[in-house]
């Protein structure tokens, strides 16, 4: 790696080499003046023939710049630090001022080792750096090297430290896993197969599913793993192996369909090849009803409208066996297929009812006037319908809009069984006043006497359980005549329309005996 110091402009150090020249042919180049002021970060340029070593490599330093015939001075500066005595070298620039140095050797202490190298002119001062690494990485080839179409791979390489022998278990760079760095994985040239972390192992790896085509992919569309370096440092590295992509043998499962009667069927297939576009072809019960694509999980997904499945399995049921998914055979796979079963589930309805209005009769029947279904296809409505049940009021009391409920209703006729009655929607009718008549008895008195317990008549027998309240009055008066009686406080209550026809109480003239 060379880093070049020239950091002003070319016709500055034009002038500047050129006095240097001077004073060199003047005073020749071990005597320099005193006063001598040249900028030495500007003058020359040093620099390694590799950018990284291996144990056993040498170093070989080249420069230029520096005064001719002066001795440079090498200072070796390492991170992290693993020669604590340091690395001080010289070399002695030739008549043109280039230095050569190639009497560094690297072992296996050094891995791992980041360099800096320093040059110095001793007469001139002139300075001028380098860097470069003893970090060489090796990576495993990656593996697997031959796979099927479709399949799901995990691909990994170990990445260590390149160097080191076995007799040397503590030194740096003995072949030990470097962890926590990152790998890449790919193929034919770059279709990437993802990355991975090295583990405390050196151990990278990536899942991903094969989607090339079958065939032999060799030399730099190989499988390929990369590790890009870092500053750490450790050098870039790859490796590349051939691959094979084989024909897969296919095989389906999970076949199934579902829907509700009167509306579509879904119908659902997984290949075992997990890549994305295969088609499926789907047929229920002999007759072909479409295909769909797998997804990238191998599932492929139809949805077949209620018109389009065959009439024979178009009913409520758990048709067994007749949804079959296939593929056909192509370069990549294996034709197969596979069956599974096909449910439709019957189709949610609900009920409706009218009731009719009654009179009051101590209970809370009620009687269904008409029944209707909603949600019944338009081809059922006379082929199903509601049939039974009790209809009752809540209670037994006379009211307006009394709701009315019907239960244990059921439903009858040829399409039955494609339905399921959720429910039976309530209903309202009026329960209203029974009426009754009470006819008072006639009765009397005699003037004077006390008035007779007031009787009367009914129309009809009360209903079991209810009964009169309060009694029948009279107009007032005591004196000989008539005198009407009245309902007074008699009811039977708001569940009666109560009609009174009233009758007198006739008062006579008390009989005296007069005796002289």
């Amino acid at each position: 790696m060379e880093t070049s110091l020239l950091k002003k402009g070319f016709w500055s150090n034009l002038i500047l080499l050129s006095s240097l020249l001077l004073i060199t042919l003047t005073f020749g180049y071990s005597k320099l003046p005193t006063n001598f002021k040249a900028d030495k970060s500007t003058l020359a340029s040093i620099s390694s023939d590799k950018a990284d070593y291996q144990p056993g490599d040498t170093l070989r330093l080249s420069g230029t710049g520096f005064l001719p015939g002066e001795t440079v001075t090498l200072h070796f500066d390492e991170t992290p630090t693993v020669c604590p005595n340091g690395h001080n070298r010289s070399t002695v620039a030739d008549s043109n001022g280039n230095i050569f140095y190639d009497q560094f050797y690297f072992n296996i202490n050094h891995v791992g080792v980041a360099f800096v190298v320093t040059a110095t002119g001793q007469s001139s001062g002139i300075i001028a750096q380098t860097t470069f690494t003893d970090a060489n990485t090796a990576l495993t080839s990656p593996s697997p090297t031959t796979v099927a179409y479709g399949s799901t791979i995990t691909v990994s390489s170990t990445l260590k430290q390149q160097g080191g022998s076995a007799g040397c278990a503590l030194c740096v760079g003995n072949g030990n896993p470097i962890p926590n760095r990152t790998l890449t994985f790919s193929v034919n040239g770059g279709t990437s197969l993802g990355s991975g972390v090295t583990n405390g192992s050196g151990v990278g790896s990536s899942t991903a599913v094969i989607a090339l085509n079958v065939g032999a992919y060799n030399g730099g569309n190989g499988l390929k793993v990369s590790f890009a370096g870092d500053s750490t440092p450790y050098a870039a590295q790859s490796a590349t192996v051939n691959f094979t992509v084989t024909k897969a043998t296919s095989s389906i499962s999970a076949v199934s369909g579902s829907g509700i009667y009167g509306s579509s069927a879904t119908l659902t297939a997984t290949v075992n090849l997990n890549v994305a576009g295969i088609p499926i072809n789907f047929s229920l019960d002999g007759t072909s009803v479409g295909s769909a694509n797998t997804n990238a999980s191998g599932v492929a997904t139809l949805v077949v409208p209620f018109a389009s499945i065959p009439s024979s399995v178009r009913g409520a049921n758990t048709w067994a066996g007749k949804v079959v998914a296939g593929i056909a055979n192509t370069a990549n796979y294996s034709a197969t297929n596979a069956a599974g079963n096909l449910v439709i589930s019957k189709l949610d309805i609900t009920g409706a009812f009218t009731a009719s209005n009654k009179i009051y009769n101590g209970d809370n029947s009620a009687s269904v006037l008409t029944r209707s279904l909603n949600g019944v296809l338009a081809g059922d409505t006379s082929n199903v319908s509601l049939l039974g049940g009790t209809a009752s009021f809540a209670d037994a009391n006379v009211g307006a809009a009394k709701v009315v409920a019907l239960v244990g209703a059921s439903l009858a006729g040829s399409a039955v069984g494609n339905y399921n009655l959720t429910s039976v929607s309530t209903t309202t009718a009026n329960i209203v006043a029974r009426p009754i008549t009470v006819t008072a008895d006639a009765k009397s008195k005699t003037y004077g006497d006390s008035d007779p317990t007031f009787t009367y008549q009914l129309s009809e027998t009360l209903i079991a359980g209810n009964a009169f309240s309060g009694s029948l009055s009279r107009v007032a008066g005591e004196n000989v005549g008539p005198y009407g009686i009245t309902q007074g406080s008699l009811t039977l209550g708001a569940n009666y329309d109560l009609s009174f026809v009233g009758a007198d109480l006739t008062i006579g003239q008390r009989a005296i005996e007069v005796t002289a």
